[in-house]
């Protein structure tokens, strides 16, 4: 839809309209208060023919011509005349001539009456009716003017606005333009003030971040080195506290990549926030799950009656281009999740992978109290948890962090 288009529907249509529908109503009123006046005339002209009716009875010409000059000075009358068989025996204003002489125009209206009881013996009343539609007239050169006026202004106000903004804007703007580049112009400025406020939040969260990532190194530097000169601590425990050690560490590192890359990326993609594909690669599945599976055991083995199996007999020789870091911290999630929800501390954890043609699942399935069907459809929005009552746990993070991913 062009500008010009645009302008006469969404403002000469309506206006046009209004008009029309005003006009019509004036019309209306009108016409009902002049029928009524007709009425009224015609039931006080019966009042003047029988008066005058009685002065001819009684041949009396001054109670005739008082009848007929009544009706000319209170009802308006422009023209009256007594004619007996067709001729003319008083008018006023005086004229010449017989009685079908007297003639009218588009502006009058002729009533013509019989004197009551004599034959032969006519009224005639010659009104006016244009003075009854002269407030229809006055209102319609009113509404004419103000709407004129207003269909000026606004066409100024138009051209200003063409002037002053669009051709700023759009350079090759042209009067028939379509009304889609200026919605374009409206939408790019709302985006772009969008991404301002983004970028100011992705900022502070990529600073904090980036101190995060480089304060905890020290610490688990300190830890690992203090793993390796403990000499009691069993092998299992060892190798469960140096996976979780490598995986913080591999967090940490992710944390300052990812704050580096995005940045460098939101110069050219302003509106790309999802995680670089540059952090993917091809990963041979069955060793990542196998680890992660291992350490969970580990982690959970004084819980007795928990089970944690994997189940990989689909997996082997399967390769995806994933994140191996994230890939592990959401499985570990996941099954955190689970361990936390059961109840009594008792269940089994199964996590499987599915070959499906190019496509790998990877399946973390376990037999607690399920999830009610009301949670379940907002399961994977921020802060949204079920099952957690008591722990520490319970933020919404690790399905929310999963299902992004």
């Amino acid at each position: 839809m062009t500008l010009s288009k645009w302008y006469f529907k969404n403002f000469t249509t309506p206006l046009l309209t209004s008009i029309l529908g005003i006009m019509f109503v004036l019309l209306l009123l009108n016409s009902i208060q002049l029928y009524r006046e007709i009425e009224q005339k015609n039931q006080a002209l019966d009042d003047v023919v029988e008066l005058a009716t009685l002065g001819l009875n009684q041949k009396n010409r001054v109670l005739v011509e008082s009848a007929l000059n009544l009706a000319v000075q209170n009802l308006n009358i422009n023209h009256i005349t007594l004619c007996e068989d067709s001729r003319v025996v008083y008018s006023h204003p005086n004229t010449n001539g017989t009685c079908s002489d007297i003639s009218t125009s588009l502006l009058s209206l002729r009533i013509k009456k019989s004197a009551i009881g004599l034959k032969g013996i006519e009224f005639v009343f010659v009104l006016s009716w244009i003075r009854h539609f002269a407030l229809l007239v006055y209102s319609l050169m009113g509404l004419f003017i103000i709407s004129s006026t207003f269909a000026v202004l606004v066409w100024k106000l138009r051209s200003k606005f063409v002037v002053e903004l669009l051709e700023p804007l759009l350079p090759s703007y042209e009067a028939n333009s379509p009304i889609q580049e200026i919605q374009n112009i409206v939408f790019e400025r709302k985006q772009l003030e969008e991404f301002k406020v983004k970028s100011a939040v992705g900022d502070a969260i990529s600073t904090m971040a980036s101190q995060v990532s480089h304060d905890i190194r020290s610490p688990l530097s300190a830890l690992n080195m203090a793993l390796g000169s403990i000499s009691e601590l069993p092998e299992p425990q060892r190798i469960m506290m140096r996976s979780a050690i490598q995986r913080i560490n591999d967090i940490a590192n992710d944390l300052l990549n990812n704050r580096k890359h995005l940045t460098a990326k939101a110069i050219d993609s302003p509106t790309t926030h999802d995680i670089p594909s540059i952090f993917l690669k091809a990963e041979l599945l069955t060793p990542l799950i196998d680890s992660i599976v291992s350490e969970k055991r580990i982690q959970f083995r004084e819980k007795q009656e928990i089970e944690i199996e994997g189940d990989l007999s689909e997996g082997y020789g399967l390769f995806a281009m994933v994140n191996a870091t994230e890939l592990k911290r959401t499985i570990s999630n996941l099954v955190n999740n689970a361990v936390e929800a059961f109840p009594n501390e008792a269940g089994k954890i199964t996590v499987a992978v599915r070959n499906y043609r190019d496509q790998v699942a990877i399946i973390i399935q376990d037999n607690g109290k399920g999830i009610p069907e009301h949670i379940l459809v907002k399961l994977g929005e921020r802060d949204v948890s079920f099952g957690k009552e008591g722990t520490q746990s319970g933020s919404g993070l690790g399905v929310y962090h999963a299902k992004k991913l």
